[in-house]
């Protein structure tokens, strides 16, 4: 939760004046010479102001945690990726004649690589927090246009081919015609491939390597020089790069929402696993669609499904395109290791994005300065939304949409800046999906019952410091949010399947991916923030009555929220497939179905979580413990309770 202006009190000076009301009205302290002392024992004696100092608390803890998931996020990637250009050949070397354990020790090594590289990303900003500060802040103009240009290029449609090392002109004429049969954001799902010989020795024939930066594959010689055999063994590992392009590699892939791993079966190997069906079927279908339907009508319903692009990838699909595509994927491809180099830098935009929105609104807000704040929201709303599958081009538009509020935004009109901050209130909430609505319609529901959330009020000069956490509490926030998105993402294919089969599964994924990252970060920071709360003596801790009012509050945004999402998916799914079938037949309905769901979800997060809030505060029941605000705006909330816990 992002609140504005956030500063908090000197507890010295708090401690001092604070005296518990006896009485539900709000409580002032004796005034005094001492414009500070006065101001702490004002909030020590108001709820409104206790839970605003709570809030900003969350906001401070889910932002330190936010900076250092995303610096262990970048640095995953570059371990990984390293891991898996030194461990591959290893591995394949080690055991070649064992072709399990060859995959084994490659995806193994590849994910252990990762998690050292995090580990150092962790120690790395531990170390660096609070130093070179300047130099930092000298080098960030450079690093900001650094950022714009690859977000831009990270935010257009993927049409660069795959660019294929160790290979002959002819062996990458082989590779691309055979992607030329796949829709162009299929045929782009794969970044690098590498011609092996004797690989076929091994006991493999191809292997596909599911990267934090991207997907590599590795192809035996003798199979592509084989006319007979190239197409085939190209179709099937790229089916495995389209399939990993759906969850965290193996983690929730495609072939998790689509019936693959069940009878009937297209082929003695698709019998392995449900990743071997996925691939051998999509093999298949790509080979001789009509008789894989009639054949298999379910699976070919999953795997069209996926063929179907987003409205711009799907503008890009065309011939001048596509061979661009090709000539600059096979001109990459004669430098070793360049196209690795450019997919990892690329990679760590959304990371590096994150990262800075975070620092940058942690300094804006204890400064004040509201053009920090403004700059740190959209940072953030931009790195979130390179981090969402399919939401990629609305970081583009974040940016675009930044300029214009910096444009049309002076820092010296007080109105101005928070009305641009306002802005990026929304475009935020909206890159944090319907947990962010939902975040949205909570803060909109405090204000209604008479709380300023945004405003500085009562708060010492001193401002709101940001401390470091120990690295027991990043580790704990950093498991909360990575399992949450995890475990988000399974959540909400199996609830998104059963009520609306596969298309139901892949939207619930992509939204049970946000929505379970975000409540991971903001549970475990509620919790930090109870924590040192107690464990400092805060005196404007929260009372038992505002606990008891925040959950009911929170409660009923969630219940509210959540059922909003649902019914937004899947009645903005099936408007939007009405309305792109009336417009372009079944293609144009794919895309409706998705893009309609998406703003069905949003909208009705939004519209559920605030009616949810507002029962459950009993604002709209006439059972609200707050007096409304006065017409002047000034007149403040009651106290639900006084009693200190």
């Amino acid at each position: 939760m992002l609140i504005q202006s956030t500063r908090r009190p000197n507890l010295g000076q708090a401690r001092a004046n604070h005296a518990e009301p006896s009485s539900p009205e709000l409580a002032t302290a004796p005034a005094t010479d001492d414009g500070a002392e006065q101001d702490a024992g004002l909030l020590a004696g108001s709820a409104g102001d206790r839970i605003a100092h709570f809030m900003r608390g969350v906001t401070q803890e889910s932002l330190q945690h936010l900076r250092y998931l995303s610096a262990a996020n970048a640095f995953q990637k570059v371990g990984s990726t390293v891991g898996s250009l030194a461990l591959t050949p290893l591995a394949i070397r080690v055991a070649s004649d064992n072709a399990p354990l060859i995959g084994g020790l490659a995806i193994g090594g590849t994910i252990a690589a990762g998690a050292v590289g995090a580990a150092i990303g962790y120690a790395w900003l531990y170390r660096k927090d609070g130093k070179d500060e300047d130099k930092i802040k000298e080098f960030s103009k450079v690093t900001d246009s650094a950022l714009t240009v690859g977000t831009a290029l990270q935010s257009l449609p993927k049409f660069i081919y795959p660019s294929v090392v160790g290979a002959t002109d002819a062996q990458v004429e082989t590779i691309y015609n055979a992607l030329d049969k796949l829709p162009l954001h299929q045929a782009t799902a794969s970044s690098t491939m590498q011609m092996v010989p004797g690989l076929i020795q091994t006991g493999i024939s191809g292997m596909s390597q599911p990267g934090d930066s991207h997907v590599h594959i590795l192809l035996d010689e003798s199979y592509i020089n084989n006319p007979r055999l190239a197409e085939g063994l190209v179709l099937h590992e790229q089916a495995h790069a389209v399939d990993y392009s759906g969850g965290f590699g193996l983690v929730g892939a495609h072939n998790w929402k689509g019936g693959f791993g069940k009878a009937p079966f297209v082929s003695g190997y698709a019998e392995s696993n449900r990743y071997e069906d996925f691939a051998e079927s999509f093999e298949a279908y790509n080979t001789d669609p009509e008789a894989f339907r009639q054949a298999f009508p379910e699976k070919a319903a999953a795997i069209e499904r996926l063929s179907h692009a987003d409205p711009l990838s799907a503008a890009a699909d065309q011939p001048s395109v596509r061979r661009a595509g090709r000539n600059i994927g096979a001109t990459l491809g004669k430098v070793p290791y360049l196209r690795t180099g450019l997919e990892l830098a690329g990679s760590l935009v959304g990371p590096i994005q994150t990262h800075r929105g975070a620092s940058k609104l942690i300094e804006g807000l204890e400064s004040g300065d509201k053009g920090q704040q403004l700059d740190g929201k959209l940072n953030l709303a931009t790195g979130l939304f390179l981090s969402i599958p399919g939401a990629r081009p609305m970081a583009l538009g974040t940016g675009i949409a930044g300029n214009a509020l910096r444009l049309t935004s002076r820092e010296d009109n007080q109105q101005h800046m928070d009305e641009a901050n306002k802005w990026a209130n929304r475009v935020l909430a909206v890159s944090a999906g319907p947990v962010g609505m939902a975040v949205g319609a909570i803060v909109g529901e405090m204000e209604a019952n008479g709380m300023k959330l945004d405003e500085s009020k009562g708060f010492s000069a001193e401002g709101w410091q940001a401390s470091r956490p120990g690295k027991g509490a990043m580790l704990k926030g950093t498991l909360a949010t990575v399992g949450g998105s995890v475990g988000g993402a399974l959540l909400g294919a199996a609830v998104g399947g059963v009520l609306s089969g596969t298309p139901g599964a892949f939207l619930g994924a992509v939204w049970g991916q946000v929505a379970g990252g975000v409540t991971g970060l903001a549970g475990y920071s509620v919790h930090r923030t109870l924590k040192e709360s107690k464990k400092q003596g805060d005196p404007l801790a929260l009372t038992s009555g505002d606990k008891k009012f925040l959950g009911r509050t929170l409660g009923g945004a969630v219940i509210g929220g959540g059922v909003g999402t649902a019914a937004g998916a899947l009645g903005g799914r099936a408007l939007g497939q009405m309305v792109g079938q009336a417009l372009g037949g079944p293609g144009a309905a794919s895309v409706g179905g998705s893009v309609g769901g998406w703003l069905g979800a949003l909208g009705l997060a939004y519209g559920g979580a605030k009616l949810g809030a507002g029962i459950g505060s009993g604002r709209l029941l006439g059972t609200s413990p707050f007096q409304p605000p006065s017409e002047d705006g000034k007149k403040p909330p009651e106290n639900p309770g006084t009693k200190v816990s």
